[in-house]
């Protein structure tokens, strides 16, 4: 039986969810690359130098009897990290907490920590794309020549690998390289056919079927892919290839000990730290938490990071 309702009685409203949700994110990798700290620290400092002790030629000749060899001189390698200062606040009020129907509190926590991982991870990435040593794909030899069409190939990457070998660039784990691949790239490593493409060996083998499903990267080629979406102006270079119409996408390739991190030991440490600010106001209506770091990264051997650049079918 349906029921019925007359006059000015305000018993039906619309309902809502108390619970609100982050944005949608991507994961944040960067700064889990940075394997490579001050290890003896002296003192605090705006910079941070490490220095790699270089090796000394072979020594094939002979040594003659009747005369001392002479001394060959020693040299290193200095990299600098520099430290700065950074942070972010949030400022809510007692009358926004009074009013809202979302638990205030529970959301500022969340997207200052967010935020202060996001930063780190952005100054990271920053250092990485700027390393020196660039692959290109197809026939292009720099990016402005990167044109539609220039995708990402299997013997790039193969290219890249003996690049880092001959360098004598550390591996993980004994085995691979790291490689941050964006989806925009990976889509072309994807459809790439043939018998020494990504495609062939993901399809054919055990278990492959299960493989192309799941959208797998995984070990490919002596490199470990992690697929995360490009960031534009660091890894994603917006109409920066052919008639500055073509953009253009960094896919990176690390060992062990490509980037360094330093940071204050009498301050925040490795880790940004969440401060909440005094409540000063005359009412105490005020309320601020933020985050501040004292650090910095750079890239710390360029033999153990290559970038390769190309640009992708897709378009957004």
């Amino acid at each position: 039986m349906a029921i019925t309702q007359t006059g000015d009685v305000s018993w039906v409203q619309t309902a809502y969810d108390a619970y609100s949700r982050p944005a949608l994110r991507s994961a944040l990798v960067y700064d889990g690359f940075a394997d490579t700290f001050p290890v003896a620290q002296v003192m605090p400092g705006s910079s941070v130098v490490l220095d790699v002790t270089n090796d000394i030629a072979s020594a094939t000749t002979p040594l003659t009897q009747t005369t001392d060899p002479t001394p060959v001189t020693m040299g290193d390698t200095q990299t600098t990290v520099t430290l700065d200062e950074y942070g972010n606040v949030v400022g809510r009020t007692r009358k926004l907490s009074a009013f809202s129907y979302i638990p205030v509190d529970t959301r500022l926590a969340d997207v200052i920590g967010r935020n202060a991982a996001l930063t780190l991870d952005q100054l990271a990435l920053t250092k990485l794309a700027a390393g020196t040593n660039v692959v290109y794909t197809s026939t292009a030899v720099s990016r402005v020549t990167v044109a539609a069409g220039f995708f990402i190939t299997s013997s790039k990457i193969r290219e890249v690998v003996a690049r880092l070998r001959i360098g004598n660039a550390y591996t993980w784990d004994g085995n691979a390289f790291a490689g941050i691949i964006a989806p925009d790239v990976a889509v072309d490593l994807y459809s790439e056919t043939g018998a020494a493409a990504w495609r062939d060996p993901h399809n054919y083998t055990e278990g492959g079927n299960q493989n192309i499903w799941n959208g797998e990267v995984g070990l490919y080629s002596g490199v470990r892919f992690i697929e995360i979406p490009a960031v534009s102006t660091l890894n994603w270079f917006v109409n920066a290839g052919v008639g500055a119409v073509v953009d253009v996408f960094a896919t990176l390739f690390l060992g062990r000990e490509a980037l360094a991190k330093a940071y204050s030991p009498v301050e925040t440490g490795p880790e940004p730290e969440v401060r909440i600010a005094p409540i000063v106001d005359k009412l105490w209506r005020f309320y601020h938490v933020g985050w501040v770091w004292y650090g910095g990264y750079s890239v710390f051997r360029q033999a153990c990071l290559y970038r390769l650049e190309s640009s992708s079918s897709i378009t957004l």
